[in-house]
This record gives structure tokens, sequence and C-alpha cells, in this order.
């Protein structure tokens, strides 16, 4: 049979699609992801059999079998939109493609519609024909309203897939131009169907589709890329366009897809330098497995980097990761200086310490030593002695100690009231027992009102405790009771209460009582807690911590000072 020129490009034009659908098939049978790759596959598949169907329907002299070939031709067509959708579902991670029940409803509509298209023959319900000798031999089409409505049912779904597209790549920053090429091309063959029914003397009444999805089967190999393409564009416009810090883009194999100018120049010149395209060099790995911050030579002096790495994703995809090079050479810097400076500050409360507690001792000493000469006098002198060296020596004796007390007081707080981030929950009667352990040879009573967890650093905590417990001996305490509150806790004493309760915990104003209240303010500062000092109405001293990270065993006024 002699084709005319007509006839020719007809098949031509069908023919091509077959093979532009069939080749994307090809294209993608490697691609990473299985539920994209059974989707794109199948769709350029069965839309290639659906072109050769057509190609067929133009070339078969009979037309029981130009019908039959059209009529598979509409089944195969209509499958085409359940593979999109599956597509769809796994490139953008919806997950539909895995739910059965939209599995199985998918399934029943399509073996519904393929059942009236495949019966056609007997209701004629779907489309009638007439055989058309010019401009060649083909089938005269007239589609009813079923055709119509599962057109439109096809063409929703396609638009509805499309539609999770875009917002895929807005979420992800990705250009969504290219999908919309894709989209519009893919609607173009609505036009030559709808010529072909308005006007059957410009265009032979055949699907058209299949050059649509011929020109979509194209334009994907150019959207659905590579897997250096797919992560070096999100990459770029998620970070890599938006940091001057160097970055460094790697993908789930190792090795390098994208790098920033800065980090070319970064690590241009050294054992880590880095090529696009080329693997990790294995150092490199050992840098950006670090935790803290890394050194890197730059031009010839060593600065400090802080290493983040941040996921490149596409949709519900990871594609790889980027990291980003902080320099903190000045905060290192700073840190070192001050960490220097504390070590100083400990050696001079040490040698302070040490050198006072000499001195003290020497003059200890000497106090006990007139002490016992004013016990040595003779009969006549020991009133004199008794009531002039005795007593000076006696306030000696006093002072000696409340000063070795001091020392003591300020060796802790230079080691203690330093900031600290170790803290973790902490039950309040452990640190409470084991403040109470350092009491000696006191009678002092402690008691757990109501216990629970105080999120604090335990040597502060006791330390802490154990300054308030000292108070309460020194102002003649016989019982103390500890409760722990929501967002706080209550240390009580049924001692002589204080005159001036709001500078109790403020340095240099309660010599007489020496400075362990002012101790354990300063203790509760660095854990971001205060401290307050009342009277209740039985006349008890409160001390009140607020701003505290608890968790009470039972439940606990939202104030502590309602305890």
């Amino acid at each position: 049979m002699s084709l005319g020129p007509l006839h020719l490009l007809y098949v031509a034009t069908f023919g091509g699609a077959t093979v532009a659908c069939l080749s994307a098939g090809w294209q993608f049978r490697q691609h990473a992801s299985d539920g994209v790759r059974r989707g794109l596959v199948s769709l350029f598949v069965l839309s290639g059999v659906w072109a050769a169907l057509t190609v067929c329907q133009l070339v078969s002299p009979s037309p029981a079998a130009k019908v039959w070939f059209y009529t598979v031709g509409l089944v195969v067509g209509f499958a085409t939109v359940g593979c999109w959708l599956y597509f769809v579902s796994a490139y953008t991670g919806v997950g539909f493609h895995r739910d059965r029940h939209v599995r199985r409803l998918a399934a029943a509509v399509f073996l519904s519609v393929s059942a009236v298209k495949l019966t056609n023959g007997v209701h004629g319900r779907y489309f009638s024909y007439t055989l058309v000798a010019d401009p060649f031999v083909h089938l005269s089409l007239a589609r009813h309203w079923p055709h119509w409505v599962v057109t439109g049912v096809a063409y929703t779904l396609a638009g509805i897939g499309f539609l999770f597209l875009f917002r895929t790549y807005e979420r992800s920053g990705y250009d969504r131009g290219p999908v919309a090429l894709l989209a519009t091309v893919s609607a173009v063959p609505v036009v030559p169907d709808l010529v072909s029914v308005l006007r059957p003397d410009l265009l032979i009444g055949v699907t058209y589709e299949p050059v649509g999805v011929a020109a979509f089967a194209l334009g994907s190999l150019f959207v659905v890329e590579t897997d250096s393409r797919r992560l070096r564009r999100p990459a770029r416009t998620q970070l890599v366009d938006h940091l001057q810090d160097p970055v460094v883009v790697v993908d789930a194999d190792g090795t390098v897809r994208d790098r920033n100018a800065a980090a070319g120049a970064l690590f241009q010149g050294t054992d880590h330098a880095l090529a696009v395209g080329a693997p990790l060099p294995d150092r490199f790995e050992s840098v950006t497995a670090s935790t803290g911050p890394v050194v890197v030579a730059v031009d010839g002096e060593d600065r400090d980097f802080l290493v983040s790495r941040s996921a490149v994703e596409f949709g519900p995809h990871h594609r790889g990761w980027a990291y980003v090079f902080t320099d903190v050479t000045r905060l290192v810097s700073q840190q070192r200086e001050l960490e220097r400076q504390r070590r100083a500050m400990d050696d001079i409360a040490a040698a302070t310490a040490h050198e006072l507690r000499n001195d003290l001792n020497i003059a200890s000493g000497y106090a006990d030593l007139l002490c016992e000469t004013a016990d040595d006098g003779d009969a006549r002198n020991v009133r004199k002695t008794r009531s002039g060296h005795g007593r000076a020596a006696d306030s000696l004796s006093d002072a000696h100690a409340r000063m070795r007390r001091v020392v003591d007081d300020l060796t802790s707080l230079a080691r203690l009231a330093q900031p600290t981030g170790a803290v973790e929950p902490q039950r309040m009667s452990d640190a409470m027992a084991a403040a109470r352990r350092r009491l000696t040879a006191t009678p002092l009573a402690v008691d757990m009102v109501r216990d629970g967890s105080v999120v604090a650093e335990e040597l502060r905590l006791v330390e802490l405790l154990h300054k308030l417990f000292e108070h309460a001996v020194q102002r003649d305490a016989s019982r103390v009771t500890v409760s722990v509150m929501a967002r706080g806790f209550t240390v009580r004493h049924d001692g002589r209460p204080l005159a001036d309760a709001e500078s109790a915990f403020d340095y240099g104003t309660a010599a007489a009582e020496g400075i362990g209240l002012a101790n354990a303010g300063a203790l509760a500062r660095v854990h971001g807690w205060t401290l307050s000092l009342s009277t209740d109405d039985a006349g008890r001293t409160i001390v009140v911590a607020t701003g505290v990270d608890t968790a009470p065993d039972d439940d606990a006024p939202a104030d502590p000072r309602t305890a």
C-alpha cells in the first residue's frame, strides 16, 4: 500500500512519538528511586504503545482492524493517567501510590472504564465511526458523551498531578518554569482533538495525545534530571547562592557536586583541595566529621572553622549534604583568652588562700600561746589577766576563725561561681543529705517537706544548700526544712531572723555573719536563679529560690512563696 504525502506525515508523526516515548522509558530505567522509575517508565512505554497502535490504525487496510487498534489505544491511553499519577506520588512523596485503598479504587475505575470502551461494539455509546477515503482511508469518529466525561476526568487527574509537582517545586525553592512548560506541552493535543471534532475536513479523527506525551517525555529528560543536577540545583537554591561562607555540596556517594567561590578559595592549595565531580578527599572527611572547630591554613595562617551540615532535599527525596564553613577564629581566640583568665583566677585564688592560711595559722598559734600565758598568771593577777589579755586573746582567736571561714568561702566562690553548662536533673533529697553531711558538730535537724528534681550542677547545688544550712546554724536554728516547688524551692529555718533581709545576699553588708549568704546568691546566679529572704507569720526565715527548672514529686504551688 502506497502512502500519500499527508498520510505519510501522520504515520511519521505518530511513529516519531513512538520512538520518543520508548527512548525516554529506556533512559529512565536506571533512575535511583524505584517509585519514580516505575511511574515514568510505565508512562513512557504505554504512551509509546499507544502511539504505535495509532500508527497501526493509520496503516491498517481493514476497517475492523482500524476500529480494534483505536479501541485498544483508548484503553492504553487511559492507563497512562494512572502511570502519571503513580510517578507524581512517588516523586513528590505524597505516598498515594502505596495506599492499598487508593490502588484498589484506581484499579476499579480503570477496569470499569475499560469495560465500557471494549464493549463499544455492542452498545455503541462510547463512539461511532464511518470509513472515509479522503484524503486517505481513515475512520471518521463521532465521540459520544461517555467519551468526553472520561476525557475530562483524565485531564483533571493529570492537572492534579501537575499541581502536586508545582507545590513540591515551590517548597523546595526550585524553578517551576520547566514544570509549567511541560504542563503546557502536555495540554497541546487538546487543540487538534477539538479541531478534528469541529472541523473534520482539516484534521482526521485520531487521538493526538501520544504526540503530547512524546513532547512531555523529551522535556522530562531535562526536568527529572540526573542525580548530579538534581543535587546541584536545589542545593544552589537552598544554600550555595545565599551564603558568603564557604559551602561544599556532596552527594550520598561522597562525590563533590558543587562548591561556591568562597570554598574554592578556602581550600585552594591545601591538602583538602576540592574538584567538582571528584571524590571527597579522605582528609576532608575527617574535617567534616569533627564536632568542634577545625583548623584550616589560610594564606599561611591557621584559622578556626565550625563545620555545619545541612541536608539538601527535593520534596521528600534526600539528595546529599551541604557543608558550611563558618570562620570562628575570633570567637575561639576569645574562648581561649577566657579560659586563660579563668585558670589565672584559679591560680590567684589558690595562691591567696594558701598564703592567707599560712599567716592565719601563725597568728592563731600566737593567739593560743597568749591565751595559755593568760591562764598561767599568778593568783593576784588572774582577775586582771582575764579581764584584759584573756578577752583580747579570745577575740583574736574568734577573728582568726572568721577570717579562715572567709578564706574558705572565697576559695569556694572562685572555684564554683563561674558559668557552667553541665546541668542535669538532681534529686533535692540527695543534694540536701550531701550538704547536711558537711555540717559537723551541730545538732541541726534537716527535713525534706516536698522532694523533687532540680536541674542544676550537682556540686554547686550542694554548696548552695550548705551555705544556707550554715547560715541557719549561725542564727541558732534547730530545724531546717526544704521544699521543691514549681519553678523554685524554699529553705526555712527557725533561727533568729536577719534585720536587713533585702541586702542579705550582697557582699559587704553582712560581715558579722560572714559571706555565706552572699556566696549562696552567687551560686544561684550561676544557674540563672534568684534568691530572696523573708519571714513567715510564724517568725521563721524563708530563703526562696525562683527561676528554677524543677519537677516536684506532687502538685506544687506555682509561686514558691506560697508554700
